[in-house]
């Protein structure tokens, strides 16, 4: 049976009564996921308002639903907020790394997260957790069908019958996606732990060498300052002085009185290139997310760079 298809029996072992699908059907993650759907025999929930997510999971009481980390905290925070239990709800999350704190929240509200990867130019998953097989903080262990390698960046390169062999029309992206051996460029950085989990460390177009001359990954950095503070986002950045600043959206206004002591905890233990200077709490905004649900990192620092920042 094709991968696409049979993704939940690898995911779960089991077959449910109800799913539930949230995300945007032009998804190749969530179309994949209704095609397992279907072909199962499962019915499927379709909401169309990811804000009453929560009460679509009330109302049709699923087994099983996708996610992007965004989402997924938005609905922890709905449960803890009404002080609601998910009831065993299964998770597939993909689309970026989920912090282990917030799969850790999961749990505590009887819930339980299964992080996947996958392109759209694979056509299926490329790694996945499982039931029987799952660590926390990886997507996984890779799919049997594919091949993969790190470059020199430590950027994950992919091979396989499931790769796609070319854009449409476009020779130059073609060109450009893949190695002049025949990998397909990822764009993700990464590595394979002593279990054979692959573990994401962030994509090779938000890190960028510092003018000191380091190679910064902004979303490591991100994952250990979020483990001090409560935050609805984190952006780490370079600014004009050749230091890295922080962006920083609270969940909860009365948290920012933590973000100092919390920065500064931070950087007792990060090494000097990695060490937050100063930092700025930016208003909600509606507009954060990229079309794809990915958060518009780019938008974000050219809309709030120019602020008054708090230095450390």
């Amino acid at each position: 049976m094709p991968l696409f298809v049979n993704s939940l029996h690898l995911i779960f072992l089991i077959i449910v009564p109800h799913a539930i699908s949230v995300l945007p059907i032009q998804f190749s993650g969530e179309r994949k996921l209704s095609y397992s759907y279907i072909c199962r025999g499962i019915t499927v929930c379709y909401g169309h308002r990811t804000e009453e997510l929560l009460d679509t999971i009330e109302t049709y009481k699923p087994q099983i639903t996708a996610l992007v980390p965004y989402l997924l905290k938005s609905l922890v925070q709905q449960c803890m907020k009404k002080n609601i239990t998910l009831d065993g709800l299964k998770i597939v999350c993909g689309g970026a790394r989920t912090n282990n704190q917030l799969a850790e929240k999961v749990h505590l509200i009887n819930g339980e997260v299964f992080e996947v990867y996958g392109l759209t130019e694979t056509a299926s998953l490329l790694s996945y957790n499982t039931i029987r097989d799952k660590k926390l903080g990886t997507v996984g262990k890779l799919a049997t069908t594919i091949d993969v390698r790190l470059n020199e960046n430590s950027e994950i390169e992919v091979k396989g019958p499931n790769v796609m062999s070319k854009y449409w029309s476009d020779a130059e992206s073609t060109k450009s996606a893949f190695t002049s051996d025949g990998w397909l460029k990822t764009g993700d950085l990464g590595y394979i732990d002593q279990d054979g989990f692959l573990v994401l460390t962030g994509r090779l177009g938000t890190a960028f060498k510092s003018s000191k001359g380091v190679f910064i990954s902004p979303e490591l950095i991100e994952q250990k300052i979020g483990t001090y503070v409560s935050h609805e986002y984190l952006i780490v950045f370079e600014n004009s002085y050749g230091e890295l600043s922080l962006i920083i959206n609270l969940a909860d206004k009365r948290c920012e009185k933590s973000i100092l002591p919390a920065l500064q905890l931070y950087n007792l233990s990060a090494p000097s290139s990695h060490q937050i200077h100063s930092y700025y709490v930016a208003p909600h905004n509606a507009e954060i997310l990229t079309e794809g649900l990915k958060l518009y990192r780019k938008g974000i620092v050219e809309e709030y760079q120019g602020q008054k920042f708090i230095h450390i």
